[in-house]
């Protein structure tokens, strides 16, 4: 039998793939060196970052040793009493709006003699006018007003100069007195 030739793709022998001499020392001395370098950039990096924090530290100490801290109190309570000014002074009703509505809409023949009002919007008042016709234009004066929900105009009587006195019944929004 005539000697066929063997093909095999895989290696006799183990190949072991090898470093070039001192390739490996060459690295581990790199490591070496760059992890000492920045072991030592850290270092001064902290002290530094140490030098300043005392330094604000000692800042502070000083800044605090300057304060006045009764002045500090002083302020705070005086704070606090405008606190509650503020509260005082908020919800204060302004009645001037409602006047200057008033005499806006009065017409120049009618003359109130006096006026009752309620912080809920109530109002009422009482007055004269030269004529019915000054009466009516006064209650189309507040009709046409949006400032007024409601109005109602009561005990009508005739004065003896023959002036017409009345009674005028006003529901408005409260908010209006507010400022």
């Amino acid at each position: 039998m005539p000697d066929k030739k063997e093909i095999t793709l895989l290696p006799r022998k183990k190949i072991v793939p090898k470093f070039p001499p001192g390739l490996l020392e060459k690295v581990l001395f790199t490591i070496l060196i760059c992890s000492i370098i920045i072991w030592i950039g850290q270092t001064y990096y902290k002290k530094s970052l140490q030098g300043e924090f005392d330094y604000l530290n000692s800042l502070i100490r000083e800044t605090e040793q300057r304060r006045d801290k009764n002045l500090e109190e002083e302020i705070y309570l005086a704070g606090e009493r405008l606190g509650m000014l503020e509260k005082i002074v908020t919800p204060h009703l302004y009645w001037t709006k409602i006047f200057e509505r008033l005499e806006d809409l009065t017409v120049p023949t009618v003359w109130f003699s006096d006026f009752r009002a309620q912080n809920s919007g109530d109002a009422q008042l009482e007055g004269f006018a030269s004529s019915y016709s000054s009466l009516a234009r006064q209650f189309v004066s507040f009709s046409q007003d949006t400032t007024f929900k409601e109005i109602n105009l009561s005990s009508i009587t005739t004065g003896e100069a023959g002036e017409i006195g009345f009674t005028f019944k006003l529901l408005f929004e409260p908010e209006i007195l507010f400022k």
